[in-house]
C-alpha cells in the first residue's frame, strides 16, 4: 500500500546522472532529475524554497551581461577562463579565472552558477566545511564544494563531477555522480543497508533512478526510529524535514501500518531479506521495489506482509476501524476509513473528523431496492444523491455497530471506529 511520498530520499536533493550534461533543480517541494533526456519530479520535504538551477553553454557569452552574487547585472568583456569573483558562470564547464571556481549559489533569489574564492588552507574532500548559502563561498578546495542538507551553513567537501562526462566522473567507482541540495552535482559515496551505513551526518537513502543507495548530507537533527514521522519541523529546519535517522528510511511502495502518520510519513528499519530481525513483530522484512539487486542483493525493509490480516486472530486487540464488531448488522456491508473493501467501487462515503466514519451508499432508484436492517429501528430511505442510507432522527437507536452522524443534510447511521463509539 503505497501511501507517503516517494522514497527515503526526499528533501535531501538527490538528482539522476544520466547521459544528459544539463543538470535541473527543482523547487523546496523537489528536485528533477534527468535521465536520459527525461525528467522526473521527485518530492521533497516540502520547505517551498527554490533550489538552484544550472547553465549547460560550453563557454560564456563574451557581450552579455554577467550576474554578481547579490543580484546586480555587470557588463563583462572576459574570455573563458577569465571570469570575476562574484560573476556568473557556466556550471560543469568552469571558466573561472585562476584562483576560483564555479559553484551554484543555494539561498539566490535568481538560480545562478558564480565564481567563488578557492581559500588559502582549503579542506579537502571528505572534511568538514562551512558555506555562505547567499553567496556560495566555501572553504573547500579547487575540486570540491560543501554540500550541505537545503540551506545550512555546515556540511562535507565533495569532489565536483559531470554526470554523462567519463573524463570528469567519479574516479572511486564505490561512488555516485549525484547532486546535492545545494544543486552541486558530486561524487557521494554508495552504501549498503542494513550493516555498511554512512559517517555522521550523513544518511543511506534510496536513489531511485539507479536503484542504489547513497550517504547523502542530511539535517542535523535525524533522530527518527522505527515509527517515528519522516518529514517534522525541527529547530535546525522550519520546513516538513527528512528526520530519519541512519539505518532507517521513509516507506513508499511498502506499508508500515496503523499508528503511523499518513500525511508525514513514517521511518522504518532497514533489514536483511536473509535474516531478518525487525523490531516490530508484526513486520517483516521485504525487499525493497526498485532496488539494484545486483548492488543491494539482501537489503529490505521492515513493513506489513501484503496479505497481512488484522481479523484472523493473530492480533489479539487490532486496532480500531481494521475490523469489523463480531455482532456486526449483517445487511449494511462494514467499512471504515481503513477498509472499504465491502463497499461497491466508487460508492463509498467516508464522514470527516478523527473517526473516519464511513458507509457503503448503493445507489437505488425506490426505497424498496434498499435492503431492510436486521437490528435497529432506523428508516431507510433512498436518496438519488447519496443512494441507500439509514436515518436516525429522534434518537433512533441504529443498526449494530453503527453509529449516528450528522451527514449530507441528514442524521445518518454510519460505521465507526471502535476507540470513537458513543
Amino acid at each position: 500500500m503505497s501511501r507517503w511520498l516517494v522514497t527515503s530520499f526526499v528533501g535531501l536533493g538527490l538528482v539522476a546522472c544520466g547521459p544528459s550534461t544539463s543538470p535541473t533543480t527543482g523547487d523546496g517541494s523537489g528536485t528533477t532529475a534527468t535521465d536520459g533526456g527525461s525528467t522526473q519530479s521527485v518530492p521533497a520535504s516540502g520547505s517551498g524554497e527554490s533550489q538552484p538551477a544550472t547553465s549547460t553553454s560550453a563557454a560564456t557569452d563574451t557581450t552579455s551581461p554577467t550576474t554578481a552574487a547579490d543580484g546586480a547585472s555587470s557588463e563583462s568583456t572576459d574570455t573563458e577562463g577569465e571570469v570575476g569573483l562574484g560573476e556568473e558562470c557556466t556550471y560543469h564547464f568552469p571558466n573561472c579565472a585562476d584562483g576560483l571556481k564555479c559553484v551554484l549559489v543555494p539561498a539566490a533569489e535568481n538560480p545562478m552558477a558564480v565564481c567563488v574564492e578557492v581559500v588559502d588552507d582549503p579542506v579537502p574532500s571528505g572534511g568538514a566545511c562551512e558555506l555562505d548559502p547567499k553567496t556560495g563561498q566555501d572553504n573547500c578546495d579547487a575540486t570540491s564544494f560543501c554540500s550541505t542538507f537545503i540551506f545550512n551553513e555546515t556540511g562535507y567537501c565533495t569532489d565536483f563531477c559531470e554526470p554523462g562526462d567519463e573524463d570528469a566522473g567519479c574516479a572511486d567507482e564505490t561512488r555516485e555522480c549525484t547532486s546535492s541540495s545545494n544543486g552541486n552535482y558530486g561524487c557521494l559515496p554508495r552504501c549498503n543497508p542494513p550493516d555498511e551505513l554512512c559517517p555522521d551526518g550523513h544518511a543511506c537513502v534510496l536513489f531511485p533512478l539507479s536503484g542504489s543507495y547513497i550517504c547523502t548530507v542530511t539535517n542535523p537533527v535525524t533522530e527518527g526510529q522505527s515509527g517515528d514521522v519522516c518529514y517534522a519541523p525541527s529547530e535546525a529546519c522550519s520546513g516538513q524535514c527528512y528526520q530519519c535517522a541512519d539505518g532507517t528510511a521513509c516507506l513508499d511502495d511498502l506499508d508500515y501500518g496503523p499508528g503511523c502518520d499518513e500525511d508525514l510519513g513514517c521511518c522504518a528499519e532497514y533489514c536483511d531479506v536473509t535474516v531478518g530481525g525487525c523490531s516490530n513483530p508484526l513486520h517483516e522484512c521485504i525487499p525493497v521495489p526498485g532496488v539494484d539487486t545486483d548492488l543491494h542483493p539482501n537489503t529490505g525493509q521492515c513493513a506489513l506482509p501484503e496479505d497481512f490480516d488484522w481479523c484472523d486472530g493473530t492480533v489479539e486487540n487490532p486496532p480500531p476501524g481494521q475490523c469489523p464488531p463480531d455482532d456486526a448488522e449483517p445487511n449494511y456491508p462494514w467499512c471504515s476509513s481503513f477498509d472499504t473493501s465491502a463497499c461497491t467501487e466508487g460508492q463509498v462515503i467516508l464522514g470527516g473528523g478523527e473517526c473516519g466514519h464511513c458507509w457503503c451508499n448503493d445507489s437505488c432508484a425506490a426505497v424498496d431496492e434498499c435492503p431492510v436492517p436486521a437490528t435497529g429501528v432506523a428508516e431507510v430511505v433512498c436518496d438519488p444523491a447519496v443512494g441507500c442510507s439509514l436515518l436516525c432522527n429522534d434518537d433512533v437507536d441504529c443498526p449494530n455497530g453503527m453509529d449516528c452522524r450528522f451527514h449530507s443534510g441528514e442524521l445518518r447511521c454510519l460505521w465507526q471506529p471502535d476507540s470513537c463509539a458513543s
